[in-house]
């Protein structure tokens, strides 16, 4: 990971910007966690990834994890557990090793700067993760994709609003007002972020309804930030990261 720029985490409605068009699924909500599933037994087995594009097993208490990449997109992934995990809300995300499940989003840009044939820079590539009702995977997984260039620009003229705490940010993306925070560059490798939502102004045990979304920022700390769920809207945090809407 770029330890020289910073990283914002923000959530609903965050759009990434080097995808295909989108296209519409009529998916299972089981179907993501039918190729994890097949591409750990593969990698169990005979010691291939496929069909995803990595694999790593589960190794004492570090969890295992695939990168896949996402259907009809040139350029977005998704990085999952190897271990059944329903999404943001769950428990099991708690524990200090969740925080691996960041690691190798991070360590995943890789893919995204590839498949772009390195036009786009590891920094402009943003991570996201959906909020319940956002999502119709019932698998955890983190989008890995460019970050909307708009997106990127209103964090970063902004870093300075980022604490080191939560608190409530004095802008707005498309109208909509975030909460943030800021994580030194050099501790969001053993940072468990979705720990850190449990901390959210305002606690609340239930985060099904939280959205959170991870950029780099111009300096050497990491920002993010979130939203709850509004009265009847989706939050989606994988579109600020130009993701389809099966995710």
């Amino acid at each position: 990971m770029d330890l020289k720029r910073g990283l914002c985490l923000t959530a609903c409605f965050l759009p990434f910007a080097c995808q295909t068009p989108a296209v519409a699924f009529n998916l299972s909500r089981d179907t993501l966690w039918g190729v994890v599933e097949t591409c750990r037994v593969a990698k169990q087995s005979f010691d291939v990834a496929l069909p995803c594009l990595d694999v790593k097993l589960a190794q004492g208490a570090t969890p295992g994890t695939v990168v896949l990449r996402s259907p009809f997109s040139a350029t977005h992934v998704l990085v999952a557990p190897t271990i059944r995990i329903d999404g943001i809300e769950a428990g099991a995300l708690q524990a200090p090793n969740a925080a691996v499940y960041w690691q190798e989003a991070l360590a995943a840009r890789h893919f995204v700067v590839a498949a772009a044939n390195g036009q786009v820079p590891v920094s402009d590539v943003g991570l996201a993760v959906n909020s319940k009702d956002s999502r119709t995977q019932d698998q955890l997984h983190i989008h890995v994709d460019c970050a909307q260039p708009k997106v990127l620009a209103e964090v970063r003229d902004h870093e300075a609003d980022f604490k080191s705490e939560w608190a409530l940010l004095p802008f707005r993306i498309d109208g909509t007002r975030f909460v943030g925070m800021k994580i030194e560059a050099g501790a969001i490798g053993r940072t468990n972020i979705f720990e850190r939502l449990m901390h959210l102004p305002g606690y609340r045990k239930d985060l099904s309804k939280v959205a959170v979304a991870l950029f780099s920022g111009r300096s050497s700390g990491t920002s993010m930030f979130w939203r709850l769920e509004g009265q009847g809207a989706r939050q989606s945090a994988s579109s600020t990261i130009p993701v389809p809407s099966h995710g």
